[in-house]
């Protein structure tokens, strides 16, 4: 018994053109390389990861990113990012959320004696007139917003990278127990330009102290905008990734720390 078949792609004359023949396992190949193509896309075999970033390189691991704070909204936090034994990345920091300014009102004795008493205001008329003359009040401070840090890189950094053979992103990573925002700025589908460039989303939390790599598919990227997810989805262009960030954030002040060895595109099926 045979272990192979003969093309039907051959021409009837043996003098003409030798049979071509296939084994059963060339086939497979075929259809599974036929297969990979098809996922991967126009021109390119899928892989199974792809470097994108590696922080153990002190001359080019931290060109091109940057740091924002709250502070341009009123906030004070503050962050770092270090090279930590020319192996990885450690990106910390405080959070501390914007808060109201302190109002100082001070009494005097005219202020006092002129208080009337109306029935609204007769608790706090009351309060008022036993402060002593000249004495200041400072309102209670009060958190006003959110304070976030954020570790991201300059704008087009990544537009070299086509992550469309890819099913996601992996990060070996060593956290602190929180949870962080990891960002990928994409084209609009239908309006290629700044003003409409997409924000997706996704998140981790990595283990306090121990070192992971944790896989974030892409399909678990939610479009976002200012920060609030959208109600209505769509597919990310993976395509045409502008940029990528790492962020934290809290409502109350709070110190963070988290350690980057690399970042990769991946495959896990």
């Amino acid at each position: 018994t045979s272990s192979t078949v003969s093309s039907s792609f051959h021409s009837s004359s043996a003098s003409r053109s030798p049979h071509i023949v296939f084994s059963f396992s060339s086939w497979k190949k075929l259809a599974r390389d036929w297969a990979e193509q098809v996922v991967a896309g126009p021109g390119e075999i899928a892989r199974q990861e792809e470097q994108v970033f590696n922080f153990d390189d002190p001359a080019r691991s931290l060109r091109g990113w940057g740091i924002v704070t709250d502070k341009g909204i009123g906030g004070q936090s503050t962050a770092t990012v270090d090279i930590i034994e020319n192996k990885f990345v450690r990106f910390q920091g405080q959070l501390i959320p914007p808060v109201d300014l302190p109002v100082d009102k001070s009494t005097s004795p005219s202020s006092s004696s002129s208080s009337t008493s109306t029935s609204e205001e007769g608790e706090r008329d009351c309060k008022e007139e036993e402060e002593a003359p000249g004495k200041k009040v400072e309102e209670r401070k009060e958190n006003t917003g959110t304070a976030f840090s954020v570790l991201q890189t300059e704008k087009g950094m990544l537009q070299t990278y086509d992550f469309e053979p890819f099913q996601g992103l992996k990060l070996k990573t060593r956290g602190d127990g929180r949870k962080y925002i990891i960002s990928l700025k994409t084209e609009n589908w239908v309006l290629p330009s700044s003003q409409s460039d997409d924000m997706y989303q996704g998140y981790i939390q990595p283990k306090e102290g121990e070192w992971q790599e944790i896989i974030l598919p892409f399909d678990k990227f939610l479009l976002t905008w200012k920060g609030k997810v959208l109600n209505e989805q769509s597919i990310m262009n993976r395509r045409n990734v502008i940029s990528l960030s790492v962020a934290t954030v809290a409502d109350k002040e709070e110190s963070f720390s988290l350690d980057i060895q690399w970042i990769k595109a991946c495959n896990f099926d």
